[in-house]
């Protein structure tokens, strides 16, 4: 099996756990929110919650990948994110709804931490693949999104409890992707299996600025996706144009990490980060400063072709910057930090919105969180040549 194949295979993690399991649930949000008489508060902390068990699951990732072995467990991520779809159709009990988003979010991490992971092995394996199985493995996220903004429109045709369908279907999709993922982490595991547990304080030292702004970065971009959707259809977008523009976002996010991540795994981290950032923080920007189509989809392009490369260049940046035995422990230790930026995100933007009235007040947090990401991520200093299989303990980070 060839190295782009092996990592299209492990793209269905991201499929499943980011596109379905996390992001679809914008496209879900507005008929949810009416069936059930939610407040923006109640649907910003539902993805509080999905965020929150992140955390929990990027913290234990690396231990997941111990025990049961990097296969076993990103297979146990993907099966669990898909069970979680399918229980989110089965009751209107707010805090039930809360408890199933908090262990989905736990799967979410467990999957695509050991995943990245995974495919920062194969890039390893072949440094003149140039990042392109990073890119393709994040891309996953990107078709997972696109594929929603086909399956979920077709059950909310059933009306304002159509929604329910909706996550049904997801969840049924999800488990039948977990056979060729399987196939796919059971010929590249060996490699991850034998992770170190945690990262020294050296090595946290040498990527700080990386870990800081990709926190804030986790706040700022789940704003947008979380309440895009209910913009859109408040500036009078009809549901057919939100999902164009879901679909469009979507299959802008599937490609463009690939051709990020070739010219990432060229670029000094900090630069590069700051670069995805920007891009992202000028998407996130548009509807709220323009009215119109063109400004949707110019976002949906600007957005959806940058948004998902941050994955890639943290990946990059810790491959390039650490030992090859601390990649895993280093994702799971940015996946907390972007999660708990995504945990704060979701409820404080419904609050501001909550509070002073308007969708668009509370999304003006988002363009502001990314631009300071990228001023933080300037700040990673270079990585220390000859770094992979050498103790960095006992090397000075070079600055600069």
């Amino acid at each position: 099996m060839s190295i782009v194949l092996r990592a299209m295979g492990l793209a269905i993690g991201p499929v499943v756990a980011i596109g379905f399991s996390r992001f679809a649930y914008a496209l879900l949000l507005p008929p949810m929110k009416a069936d059930l008489a939610w407040s923006f508060t109640q649907a910003g902390a539902i993805n509080t919650a999905n965020a929150a068990g992140y955390i929990i699951g990027a913290l234990a990732a690396g231990l997941f990948a111990r025990l049961l072995g990097a296969a076993r467990a990103f297979l146990a991520g993907i099966a669990i994110s898909a069970i979680t779809l399918l229980a989110m159709a089965t009751g209107a009990d707010f805090a039930l709804l809360t408890l199933v988003r908090l262990v989905s979010g736990t799967a979410n991490a467990v999957t695509f931490v050991i995943g990245a992971a995974l495919a920062g092995s194969l890039a390893h394996r072949d440094s003149g693949a140039a990042g392109i199985p990073i890119g393709v493995y994040i891309g996953g996220a990107g078709a997972g999104i696109a594929l929603s903004g086909f399956i979920v429109p077709m059950a909310l045709e059933l009306g304002d409890a159509g929604w329910r369908l909706g996550w049904l279907a997801l969840g049924i999709a999800g488990l039948a992707a977990c056979a060729p993922a399987m196939l796919a982490a059971r010929a590249v595991e060996a490699s991850v299996n034998g992770a170190a547990a945690r990262l020294r304080w050296a090595e946290i030292r040498q990527i700080w600025p990386t870990i800081a702004a990709y926190g804030l970065f986790g706040a700022g971009y789940v704003s947008y996706m979380t309440f895009v959707i209910s913009l859109l259809r408040a500036q009078g977008n009809s549901a057919s144009e939100a999902n164009l523009f879901w679909i469009v976002l979507g299959v802008a996010a599937a490609f463009s990490p690939v051709i990020w991540s070739r010219w990432l795994a060229r670029m000094p981290a900090g630069p590069g980060g700051a670069a995805v950032y920007l891009a992202t923080a000028a998407g996130a920007l548009l509807p709220l400063v323009f009215a119109g189509r063109m400004a949707v989809f110019a976002s949906a392009i600007l957005f959806g072709g940058s948004f998902l490369s941050a994955s890639a260049a943290i990946t990059i940046a810790s491959k390039d910057q650490l030992p090859m035995k601390s990649l895993t422990a280093a994702l799971a230790l940015l996946t907390v930090a972007f999660a708990i930026g995504q945990t704060l995100g979701p409820v404080t933007s419904g609050a501001i919105t909550d509070m002073v009235g308007g969708i668009s007040s509370g999304l003006w947090i988002s363009p502001a969180l990314l631009l300071l990401a990228a001023m933080i991520a300037l700040l990673q200093p270079a990585a220390v040549a000859g770094i992979h299989g050498r103790d960095l303990g006992s090397m000075p980070a070079r600055k600069g």
